[in-house]
């Protein structure tokens, strides 16, 4: 197996992001979590630290193998904001998701299956930012059989092919380690025993983790096959792009808690797939963009407060240095808008809460936010509470330090951070989206003749 490192080509990819959509679906079984839970303002202000997050912990039942749980809400009620509350919006350039957009991640305690659901309750209904005020949050238990019966109501003839393309041929298969451009050299591929460069052909999806729940229609339908990757080819090299395995949706991220690595495999064949050149728009443009918002985060999936499930945290402990720094790199931040972040930390607490501060460097000399963790429960191994703050960032390299309650067993889960990012040929490898609707013009700084703008697409259209 050949492991790819980054090629040093400055690009960048208008990515179509999708957003996350809790549909309700039948189900062998489903539950309502208690009576209907009230988001009351005063409980989950808007306040200078960004938006609110409801979050809570449901235990769901005994672990059945091969189970999958669809979580949604019930009965919403929506009240309009408050002009103050507008006005902190507005103020703080907060952005304001257009629907209910949930996260939510499996564990097993003890046997039994708990899972941590948490959103924003401000929303955008009809252009106008409105709170959810009270709904009822229900699971449905979707048992295995009724996966399989499901999958097969929808055209199983037309759903799978009757061999895989690995079946047959030659393949090498290669491992890249994160999100970007890479390149293939002659002498790369002779090694690997491709003596011709046209006839090389690349397939795979990068490594994204598959969802629990396959769907085998609309836009997230679920491939059955690997397939082909166009190449986008040079004298002097093939360049392909690569998914990592962090996937970010709605400005939310989500890592791929089973491998570090995404892989691809190499064949050679006759009629490669083209890398196609997309016409001018005949539209005129509404808009002259020279920056976008980016995404970034510190995500270090190394230690787990469970045995089972996929949410792991970092390893650093608190109870024994309960101040620990971390530092990101944020290449081409231009600090023409605020930049926004979101930190979740977790706290074992058998006794009290947890109270855990975060400061930016270089000075350290304020608290930008607090979190408090309550203390656990008996059925609890940890708690978790998020917090999202927005500041001014003028540079690239930031740093935030967090202090928490000394002596209790405490991880950080994440930092996010979302970010105007300037359009500029030389500040490293970035994809982005404009996030506007209609045709734009984008004004990328230090580009010439050579340099390239790539649409990612997705599976079935690449």
């Amino acid at each position: 197996m050949v492991i790819l490192r980054h090629h040093p080509l400055y690009y960048y990819m208008c990515r179509l992001l999708m957003l996350l959509l809790c549909l309700a679906a039948p189900s062998a079984e489903s539950r309502a979590q208690g009576e209907f839970t009230e988001l009351r303002a005063a409980d989950y202000p808007i306040t200078a630290e960004g938006l609110p997050y409801y979050s809570a912990s449901l235990a769901v039942g005994r672990a059945s193998e091969g189970c999958a749980y669809r979580v949604r809400l019930e009965y919403p009620e929506y009240a309009p904001l408050t002009a103050e509350e507008r006005r902190a919006i507005a103020a703080q350039a907060l952005a304001v998701p257009d629907s209910v957009a949930m996260e939510v991640f499996r564990g097993v305690a003890r046997g039994e299956v708990r899972l941590d659901v948490s959103f924003c309750p401000i929303v955008n209904r009809n252009g106008r930012p409105m709170r959810l005020i009270s709904c009822r949050v229900r699971i449905d238990t979707i048992p295995p059989r009724l996966n399989l019966a499901e999958a097969q109501a929808a055209s199983i003839a037309a759903r799978y092919r009757d061999h895989s393309v690995l079946a047959s041929g030659r393949w090498v298969k290669i491992a890249v380690p994160s999100e970007g451009i890479y390149r293939l050299t002659p002498a790369a591929l002779a090694q690997m025993g491709f003596s011709n460069p046209a006839k090389v052909r690349l397939f795979g999806y990068g490594g994204r983790m598959i969802p629990e729940l396959l769907e085998f229609s609309g836009r997230n339908a679920v491939t059955d096959d690997l397939e082909e990757i166009p190449l986008y080819r040079r004298s002097d090299a093939l360049l392909f792009f690569a998914e990592g395995t962090r996937r970010w949706t709605d400005g939310v991220h989500a890592n791929n808690p089973y491998s570090t690595l995404s892989y691809y495999f190499l064949t050679e064949g006759d009629a490669p797939a083209a890398f196609e050149t997309l016409p001018a728009p005949t539209e005129t443009a509404s808009q002259v963009l020279d920056e976008a918002y980016h995404y970034a985060a510190i995500d270090n999936d190394e230690f787990a407060w469970y045995g089972g499930g996929r949410e792991m945290f970092d390893s650093h402990d608190f109870s024994g240095t309960n101040t620990k720094t971390f530092g990101i790199s944020l290449p081409g931040i231009t600090g023409t808008s605020l930049t926004s972040v979101t930190w979740e930390f977790t706290a074992a607490g058998s006794t009290q809460s947890c109270t855990a501060q975060m400061s930016v460097g270089p000075s350290f000399s304020e608290v930008l936010s607090s979190n408090v963790i309550d203390k656990c429960t008996s059925s609890d191994a940890a708690r978790g509470r998020r917090r999202t703050f927005t500041m001014r960032a003028t540079t690239s390299d930031l740093q935030f330090r967090i202090t928490s309650t000394a002596g209790i067993p405490a991880h950080l889960n994440f930092i996010r951070i979302k970010y105007p990012k300037q359009l500029t040929a030389n500040a490293g490898n970035a994809s982005f989206s404009p996030d506007v609707a209609g045709t734009v013009s984008l004004k990328i700084a230090n580009a010439n003749g050579n340099t390239k703008l790539w649409r990612i697409g997705r599976a079935g259209g690449p």
